[in-house]
């Protein structure tokens, strides 16, 4: 996590449209709550996202946190686990929010309710995901790329495998993962820039039917992967380092 500065005195809890009265005086009340918690400055905002019920980023300024609109009506306990959350995102503070979400499944509708909730994890022991997702956006995409990105699941004991999925696209879910194994100091950071790059043109040129076969790496996108400027520089790390990846 990274250092919080001294909080600041600036208005940051931002409701969306919809949101009343009541909850945006919820929603400055729990910012205030949560500055004097943790002592940095804390971006709240309050979202009818029913794919997304909690999305944090950490910078140097501070927390940006975005949650669903029930959380507004949570207790102390519910937020000292989302807080722990964002902290380390573990099972027994992800139990607690899970438990709180299903009873109130009702509350935020059936589609919710068929919907997995998906938590993202954009800061890496040494990657932050959501700095070199805004940087590509803006150089290569012209900030219209509105896909969510999260490392992956920590991985477990591998079977024996000759490859790897490094990183992969959701277009249902408009979700970016990137494979944890690339989340090393040892990994250049360019590897992972380039990957991410990858599954953002997947964002760009969604698969296409031609007669019987589905195309998912047309010619477009194969030009403008080529366009990366570490493109063939990445791949033959990743050649030459693919067994360190398995097996680490």
């Amino acid at each position: 996590m990274n250092a919080c500065n001294e909080a600041s005195n600036t208005k940051r809890a931002r409701p969306r449209r919809g949101t009343t009265p009541q909850e945006q005086e919820q929603l400055a009340q729990l910012r205030g709550a949560l500055v004097a918690d943790l002592g940095c400055d804390v971006e709240v905002v309050a979202t009818h996202n029913r794919r997304s019920m909690i999305r944090f980023h950490w910078s140097r300024q501070g927390l940006s946190l975005r949650v669903h609109r029930i959380f507004l009506e949570a207790d102390a306990d519910i937020w000292r686990a989302v807080i722990g959350f964002c902290r380390h995102p573990g099972k027994a503070n992800r139990a607690v929010i899970d438990q709180y979400i299903a009873a109130h499944q009702q509350q935020i509708g059936r589609e919710t309710a068929r919907t997995r909730t998906i938590y993202l994890d954009t800061e890496g022991e040494h990657y932050d995901l959501c700095e070199l997702f805004d940087g590509l956006n803006r150089k290569h995409f012209k900030r219209q790329c509105d896909a969510r990105v999260t490392w992956g699941k920590a991985a477990g004991k591998r079977k024996k495998t000759r490859g790897i999925q490094l990183g992969s696209y959701d277009p249902e879910a408009n979700l970016i993962r990137l494979n944890r194994a690339l989340d090393h100091g040892w990994v250049p950071r360019y590897v992972i820039d380039s990957m991410l790059y990858h599954e953002m043109l997947h964002w760009l040129f969604r698969p296409r039917a031609a007669g019987a076969r589905r195309v998912v790496h047309g010619k477009a996108f194969r030009e403008a992967e080529r366009a990366h400027p570490y493109f063939e520089k990445s791949q033959a790390w990743v050649a030459k380092n693919l067994d360190r990846l398995l097996n680490d």
